[in-house]
């Protein structure tokens, strides 16, 4: 009987060597994975940042703590939005913003590594490159039949894009640097109102006219210089023929 105390003893004092043991470990040791880096944080401030996926160790919370940060690039959708463009046609354009964190220490300390709070700051920030986009193109930029259509169309997002990387500034001293930047900015989807709609038709349509109209007059000139052609080559002819039967 005592034989199986001492047996129950040593298991217990076993799993429990164990558990202290992964407990250890856990409080010790911390991972990164691919796609993703490890912020440590010594005594509430920023020590350093791994970045390469691997198995690290690190003193005790509360001395070191750990902040797992996704750095994959994420996409953001911003919903459209009726705005004028230079030659007064409404134009509504939805978006698609790749994005990602560009300085993972930053993004903590500043943004508190909240998806939420970086989203929140790049919606207003696109929202406002659009719309000052917008208001500087014609329709006929976005909208065309010609086949430079697609360069028009990369232009557009460009724009947008140029506009939000210059408000997200990649200084670490700079005050609007806060560890995120925009990779693309794809239009998903464009539209328009009832109105312009009915407005673009109009317009595509005395286009059409105007296009049809020039080639008609061209063709009737060319006609008219065939048949004035044709004639003097004809009257030509007929005063050699005439000389040489008289």
């Amino acid at each position: 009987m005592e034989e199986n105390k001492y047996k129950q003893n040593f298991w217990t004092l076993a799993t429990a060597v164990a558990l202290i043991a992964m407990l250890a470990i856990y409080t010790l040791c911390f991972t990164v994975q691919a796609g993703t880096v490890g912020v440590v944080k010594t005594l509430g401030g920023i020590s350093k940042v791994e970045t390469k996926p691997n198995i690290y160790f690190k003193a005790p919370w509360p001395i070191q703590s750990v902040v797992p940060v996704d750095t994959r690039t994420r996409l953001l959708l911003i919903k459209g939005k009726e705005e004028l463009t230079a030659d007064e046609f409404n134009l509504i354009s939805e978006l698609t913003v790749g994005w990602d964190v560009s300085d993972p220490a930053l993004f903590v300390t500043r943004l508190e590594n909240s998806e939420a709070k970086a989203e929140e700051l790049l919606r207003s920030r696109i929202t406002d490159a659009r719309m000052r986009t917008t208001h500087s193109i014609r329709l006929g930029d976005i909208i065309s039949t010609k086949p430079d259509q697609p360069k028009n169309f990369a232009s557009f997002e460009k724009q947008i894009l140029d506009i939000v990387q210059a408000s997200l500034p990649q200084d670490k001293e700079d005050k609007n640097n806060y560890g995120i930047n925009v990779r693309y900015v794809r239009v998903k989807r464009l539209a328009f109102p009832a109105n312009v709609t009915e407005a673009i038709f109009e317009t595509m349509k005395k286009e059409r006219k105007r296009l049809s109209d020039k080639y008609l007059v061209e063709g009737e000139n060319d006609a008219k210089i065939i048949v004035q052609n044709a004639e003097r080559e004809r009257d030509q002819k007929l005063a050699e023929a005439e000389a040489q039967a008289i």
